[in-house]
């Protein structure tokens, strides 16, 4: 048996599978032929069968003038309800009201000569307004762009109304001869200004290749056609009928389309908002999310906080009572000591003669000790009244420090040949027994570690904000600058005490006293290169660096001279 040949395929040939399967260029082509062939391709038959035979029925024609008058409304508030962004809406609202509203009036009217007069003032003004397409852009979107609507019905409502109150004062219509020249110049200067308005949107529709442009070519296009052909044909002729039925068709095919692109848009923006909500929900889901993993490091690290807040709390107490015991052991353990080393003197002067000396050595080894145990006493009992003295509230005139300073290290200096440079001091709030005790030890450690040159010491002063940073710098060993952060802590000592005297905690002691200032200290040195010793301070409410800060006292104190 033979196979059953496969069934054929349908040839599908409606206009909708049609007008899918063009591309965009040819659909304009076929869409447009169409709009302008349509009306030719039947009056022409119409003429040729029917001639001029007339058929006069006021009541149809008024009947389709108003469904018209409807649709032309319908179509004017949905582009209003719309609200297209496009510049010449405006022009195409008013033509449909405009147009709309005259043809009512025409639709009312006995037949008279306002009757056939108001036909072609439709055509007229619809085809005026929207031909104002091609006006420049921003002639629409200024103020005419609410105005234009609104001053097209007045205007178009007044001119009807005058027709309807006045219908016979217009030049007489003889019937059933034909049309006199005013009503057909109306509508073929309307229907040319409807082509005009046609090739804007064909000009449109190529740069965009949007249907809606499309769509009012076609209508400016279809009207333009008719308007040429009402003013030429017999009013009430078979061809008049037909042009009216098809204008009112292709304004029912004009509002279909729109009313399904606006369902069509109305439905994209549905989904759209519904997938925003979907996304706001989402983000605020993850907003909520963050906003709770948030509150909780939140929490967190305030307990964090707390518990550090707690044991920075305790450790203060803890440095405290140890700065206290320090204190106390300090000032406790020095008269004991002061015994044992007078013990050990007395023992040292009444038997050193008849000692051996093993026993010499182990006497002097033991007041080695004790002195080098009350120096440490002593540096500790210095640091701890640092600590616990009041903090620093008064105006300390640096000038008078400084000289101070130089009183008590005039031995040092008279020894050492020291030249001693600084600038005019200024005035800051501090405490005048530890500033000077600051700057004895920072002078002090210049003279003690010299190099083979007499020391020469520089002290100058600048401003800094609230502050004032001062500078100690010598020419003496100098150190690595590696050692500069070690150096300020306590009992440390870069050199080995047979070649420099000392506990190794003055240093410390600078360094507690600039913070109890409210300021900082550092150093920067090279070996052999000196050394630069900088601190600040807080400055007093009324000093200015006026000019205060520009003089030098230069101190030489050669061997053999008082200061």
């Amino acid at each position: 048996m033979a196979p059953c040949p496969p069934n054929p395929v349908p040839v599908q040939t409606d206009l909708a599978t049609l007008s899918k399967s063009l591309s965009p260029k040819s659909k304009a082509i076929f869409t447009l032929l169409l709009a302008g062939f349509l009306p030719l391709a039947g009056a022409l038959p119409l003429f040729l069968w029917f001639g001029q035979k007339q058929w006069i029925d006021e009541h149809i024609h008024s009947g389709l003038e108003g469904a018209w008058v409807v649709i032309a409304f319908v179509l004017g508030f949905f582009l209003i309800r719309v609200k297209p962004r496009q510049p010449h809406y405006p022009w195409i609202v008013a033509s449909f009201i405009s147009s709309g509203i005259i043809s009512g009036f025409h639709s009312l009217l006995p037949v008279s000569p306002a009757f056939f007069c108001s036909q072609g003032l439709s055509t007229f003004i619809g085809g005026s307004l929207i031909a104002l397409v091609w006006l420049p852009s921003w002639a629409s979107e200024s103020v005419l762009k609410k105005l234009v609507p609104t001053l097209a019905a007045i205007a178009s409502f007044s001119l009807g109304l005058w027709l309807y109150r006045h219908p016979y004062n217009l030049p007489v219509f003889q019937l059933p001869s034909p049309p006199l020249e005013t009503a057909a110049f109306l509508n073929i200067l309307g229907a040319a200004a409807y082509l005009t308005a046609a090739t804007y949107f064909v000009h449109l529709y190529r740069k965009e290749a949007r249907a809606n442009y499309l769509i009012f070519a076609s209508y400016c296009l279809l009207f333009g056609v008719s308007g040429i052909l009402l003013g030429i044909c017999v009013f009430w002729d078979a061809v008049c009928w037909y042009l009216h039925f098809l204008r009112f068709a292709a304004c029912l095919v004009v509002l279909e389309v729109l009313f399904s692109m606006y369902q069509k848009m109305h439905k994209e923006l549905l989904k759209s908002h519904l997938l925003l909500e979907k996304r706001v929900g989402e983000r605020t889901l993850a907003l909520r999310t963050a906003a709770e993993q948030l509150q909780k490091e939140i929490e967190e690290r305030k307990q964090r906080e707390d518990r550090l807040k707690f044991m920075t709390d305790e450790l203060k107490r803890s440095y405290q009572e140890v700065e206290q015991f320090s204190y106390v052991a300090s000032h406790d353990l020095k008269e004991p000591l002061r015994t044992i080393r007078t013990y050990l003197e007395l023992l040292n002067r009444y038997t050193r003669n008849v000692l051996d000396s093993d026993s010499k050595e182990a006497l002097d080894c033991a007041l080695d000790c004790s002195h080098r145990m009350q120096t440490l006493i002593d540096s500790l009992l210095q640091y701890a009244r640092v600590v616990h003295h009041e903090a620093p509230s008064k105006e300390v005139d640096l000038e008078e420090v400084f000289h101070i300073t130089l009183s008590n290290l005039n031995a040092a200096i008279h020894d050492s040949k020291a030249i001693i440079v600084a600038n005019d001091l200024p005035k800051v709030v501090g405490d005048r027994m530890q500033l000077i005790q600051l700057f004895q030890n920072l002078i002090g450690n210049a003279l003690k570690f010299k190099g083979k040159q007499p020391p020469r010491i520089e002290v100058t002063c600048r401003r800094a904000a609230q502050l004032f940073e001062f500078c100690i710098k010598d020419n003496g060993i100098g150190f690595k600058q590696e050692e500069a952060v070690r150096i300020f802590k306590g009992f440390q000592r870069l050199h080995g005490r047979a070649e420099y005297s000392g506990s190794g905690i003055g240093l410390a002691i600078c360094k507690k006293i600039a913070n109890r200032h409210g300021g900082t200290i550092w150093a920067e040195s090279e070996p052999a290169n000196g050394a630069a010793f900088y601190f600040t301070l807080t400055a007093a409410c009324d000093f200015g660096v006026g000019g205060g800060l520009e003089t030098e006292n230069v101190l030489t104190l050669p061997l053999g001279k008082q200061c």
